[in-house]
């Protein structure tokens, strides 16, 4: 995360973003493939019930575009995320599969 700021009144906080990978999407919102190796950069939405605050890490970013802004659900870590899609895909539970 390159800077995180809250807005108290919309009850959101405005995540700005450095993209290393993205997994799937239904928009061209995000591009997959970045010119020169660069990553990508953009701003995302996030409830501030998340408590997201600004600091090193990779997450696990799931939303949707509404009205032409990226909204996002809380998002884990992503080593936290693949801990618990490993646990779901032993115990038979993992409801679909991300490449």
């Amino acid at each position: 995360m390159e800077h995180v700021s809250h807005d108290k009144e919309l009850q959101e906080t405005s995540l700005h973003l450095k993209i290393d990978r993205i997994v799937r999407q239904k928009t061209s919102r995000f591009r997959r493939h970045l010119a020169g190796g660069r990553r990508n950069t953009d701003v995302v939405i996030s409830p501030s019930k998340c408590g997201i605050t600004h600091g090193p890490g990779q997450f696990m970013f799931t939303g949707r575009i509404r009205l032409g802004k990226a909204i996002l659900q809380c998002a884990p870590f992503i080593d936290e995320f693949e801990e618990i899609k490993k646990k779901a895909l032993l115990s038979g539970t993992h409801p679909c599969q991300l490449k």
